[in-house]
């Protein structure tokens, strides 16, 4: 059976062609998600069209932002998604390719396809999972079910106050979760200490190297980090935390900065987790029916 999985993200939009669950094809487009809702979909259409075939019975999408997993509506996009915020995904897609779409947020996509790696018995602990990217994903299952917090918002946990002198976020507080440990957040630091610094990743490679000023960075940056671990435990009584997005490629270094006394597992699918995730949306939909 052929399926398509999509990932919408702040920065791209990632889509693989699925046959039995298995990847054969992956396609990757810019998102421009600044540029407004309209070249947001014509970035999806180009990635959808060019996986779509005749054969295809689903499409599983995920998006960040507060997603109504039921009506597929996105609730609410934060500034990297400009003009999301009240459009129906599900609706829009569905119309044009004709077949069964069903949308979910990218956090809890990703969480899915990660759950789904561990054992049965983990599986019905409380666990979380924290995707590090453009902005940061947190999403929490409970028992086996979904937190969806209120209004899709996931309960809000991105945006618990990890720095009170911090950035301003697009939900108005400061120093919110969702802007000091993603990546945006991470390069808005280092490029503070490092004028030259052009990305995280050579930010990470300076670490690697013992930079001073890339340290400094990192140290404070794993503080936050173990702020925010402790009150999710203290909040939710987390058993186990999945790390995962583009910030979780380089886990050599994150094992050195957080040093809470938790299980901590890194994303065993990548920067796959959530197109991967997007696709059980169907296959999890289907088994319930």
């Amino acid at each position: 059976m052929k399926s398509i999985g999509i990932d919408i993200g702040g920065t791209s939009i990632k889509g693989a062609l699925f046959n039995d669950n298995v990847i054969v094809r992956e396609i990757s487009k810019e998102t421009n998600g600044k540029l407004g809702k309209d070249k947001i979909i014509e970035s999806l259409l180009q990635v959808i069209n060019q996986l779509f075939d005749s054969e295809i019975r689903y499409i599983g999408i995920d998006s960040a932002g507060n997603i109504n997993p039921q009506s597929g509506e996105c609730v609410y996009a934060s500034n990297n998604l400009v003009g999301w915020t009240g459009f129906n995904i599900r609706e829009y897609i569905a119309h044009i390719f004709n077949v069964p779409v069903y949308v979910e947020n990218d956090a809890v996509a990703a969480l899915i396809a990660e759950v789904s790696q561990l054992s049965q018995q983990e599986q019905k602990q409380n666990i979380c999972m924290l995707t590090i990217g453009t902005g940061l994903g947190c999403s929490i299952m409970e028992d086996s079910k979904i937190d969806y917090g209120t209004n899709f918002d996931g309960g809000s946990y991105a945006h618990l106050c990890v720095n009170p002198n911090g950035m301003k976020c697009d939900c108005g507080k400061i120093g919110c979760a969702e802007k000091e440990l993603s990546a945006t957040g991470l390069y808005y630091y280092g490029q503070r200490e490092i004028s030259s610094l052009i990305s995280v990743e050579e930010l990470f490679s300076l670490y690697r190297i013992k930079d001073p000023r890339a340290i400094k960075v990192l140290e404070e940056y794993g503080d936050k980090m173990n702020l925010y671990i402790q009150m999710l435990v203290d909040l939710k009584h987390i058993d186990i935390l999945i790390i995962g997005g583009g910030v979780s490629m380089s886990k050599d270094i994150l094992k050195k900065l957080i040093k809470k006394n938790i299980k901590i597992v890194y994303a065993k699918h990548g920067n796959r987790a959530g197109i991967i995730g997007a696709n059980l949306l169907g296959k999890l939909q289907n088994e319930t029916c």
